[in-house]
């Protein structure tokens, strides 16, 4: 299924956004920012680390989780494979940043002499500031191009890549996830630019003016919304989605980890609370995205549930399967007792044979559970544990769903019967377990709709006959492990 038109303008506009509210900010904030002595580098340490925190928190937070669970998904019977996956990209991702610097270094220079000497410095992954000076330092056009081509190529490789996260999370997620990752990104962003800024304006650097350094940086910048087009084009798999992701956070931890907190620690090296203030600043960025995140579910997590529900409920369909062949069988040997008792009545009615050879047609119930199959599975003692406590929490979980259906709370309806189907499928209770998961698709729709109606009648006699055949099972599982009392 393809991306309407609603979704793929949001996506645009969120990459869009990331780079208007950079450039604004960097605006505002260049010219105010002080450019020499102690108060600059304590106000550079607060930002960067502030930056590195919002990284973390966005690393840590959404992409490990989301990337990893999403390829568990993708792995479902093999997550040992989804764990590689994972681990490989997280580290292919941790030294692309490295790569691409040295890569980028080779490239502005003309050899490697100059590379081991430059005539130019080379500017670093997250340059600092240049200090003013009184001396102008003599710069050739070439040098000055060398410096305006690393920064400006170095921005286009991670524009992109921050547009490909971008289209990504809102693909396969919650809308409010690929939100959480652009507010980190606008973050992220103004505490690099301002560096690129003062680069591309300094004397000493690329020698632009500051409307001409602002605009460069917002043309090379749309490269963001370059970044989102092949997830736009391709719409890729949860599987693809997770490798993207697992990548992402490993640039992200580098970015953080290596380049935003050792700038910011070496600013403020020699004064303990100013390091001080570096570390609330960290936590700071780091609770902001994290509060983004509160009461969230995210798509990693409905998915997960999903997947699970789809297990469970494979398995208690083979479960059923397996009792209505147990109880079909008992049934035709029941009825093959049956006639040979009504072939014998008539053969005594007869004279034929003797009415002692007469035997009553048994009654078969169908089996409700199954005690033998729980016993080969997790042994006599534990088997009895779990359908003890089965016992208990499902005589708890009857009164809750009675009562939420009292009081039209579908939302309790459906988790409370969502986990009577969970608990059914571990002591086989492969009947319930239907009754249960019927229950719970009929709730989960008004619950998600949003309604507080009445249950039809439908949904009243499925109540009604979960009520009576949890009931038989429950009796059925006391006579089984011997317990007594209700």
């Amino acid at each position: 299924m393809g991306f309407s038109t609603g979704e793929a303008i949001e996506i645009l506009g969120a990459a869009l956004f990331v780079n208007v509210v950079t450039l604004m900010l960097v605006a505002v904030l260049a010219p105010v920012f002080p450019v020499k002595g102690k108060f600059r580098d304590a106000v550079e340490g607060v930002i960067v680390s502030f930056a590195s925190g919002a990284i973390f928190g966005s690393a840590f937070l959404l992409l490990l989780l989301q990337s990893a669970v999403l390829l568990l998904l993708s792995h479902f019977d093999e997550p040992f494979g989804a764990i590689w996956r994972w681990a490989a990209l997280v580290m292919a991702g941790y030294l692309t940043k490295g790569v691409t610097h040295i890569v980028l270094s080779l490239v502005v220079c003309n050899s490697v002499d100059e590379l081991k000497n430059p005539t130019v410095t080379i500017a670093p992954l997250v340059p600092p500031l240049p200090v003013s000076s009184s001396k102008e330092n003599t710069v050739t056009p070439m040098q000055r191009a060398r410096v305006a081509s690393g920064l400006l190529l170095g921005d286009v490789a991670h524009k992109l890549l921050d547009g490909l996260i971008i289209a990504s999370t809102f693909s396969n997620c919650n809308p409010r996830v690929g939100w959480a990752i652009t507010f980190s990104m606008v973050i992220k962003e103004v505490a690099h630019d301002i560096s690129d800024y003062f680069l591309l304006v300094a004397s000493s650097g690329a020698g632009f003016k500051p409307a001409l350094a602002l605009l460069v940086k917002f043309c090379f910048g749309m490269a963001i919304v370059l970044g989102t087009v092949p997830i736009l084009v391709a719409e890729p798999s949860q599987e693809q989605t997770g490798l993207i992701l697992s990548y992402a956070a490993g640039v992200y931890v580098h970015v953080a980890a290596t380049e935003y907190m050792p700038r910011a620690y070496s600013l403020v090296e020699e004064t303990p609370l100013l390091r001080l203030g570096c570390m609330l600043a960290f936590m700071a960025g780091a609770t902001c995205v994290g509060m983004v995140l509160i009461d969230m579910k995210n798509c990693a997590q409905e998915a997960l549930l999903d997947r699970l529900g789809q297990q469970v409920f494979a398995q208690t369909a083979a479960a059923t399967q397996q009792a209505l062949a147990q109880a079909a069988a008992a049934a035709a040997a029941a009825a093959a007792k049956a006639r040979a008792a009504a072939a014998a009545a008539a053969a005594a009615a007869a004279g034929i044979g003797s009415a002692s050879t007469v035997r009553p047609s048994a009654s078969v119930d169908e089996p409700l559970f199954a005690w033998a199959q729980c016993v080969d599975e997790y042994g006599e003692d534990l088997a009895a544990s779990f359908i003890t406590r089965f016992i208990s929490s499902t005589q708890e979980r009857r009164r809750l769903i009675g009562t939420a259906v009292a009081a039209c709370d579908w939302e309790t309806i459906y988790k409370e019967a969502h986990s009577l189907k969970g608990s059914c499928a571990y002591v086989h209770a492969a009947q319930l377990a239907q009754l249960a998961y019927e229950l719970q698709v009929v709730a989960k729709v008004e619950w998600q709709a949003g309604s507080n109606r009445e249950p039809e009648p439908d949904v009243v006699d499925l109540v009604a006959r979960i009520e009576e055949l949890t009931s038989r099972t429950l009796e059925e599982m006391k006579a089984a492990v011997g317990c007594v009392g209700s």
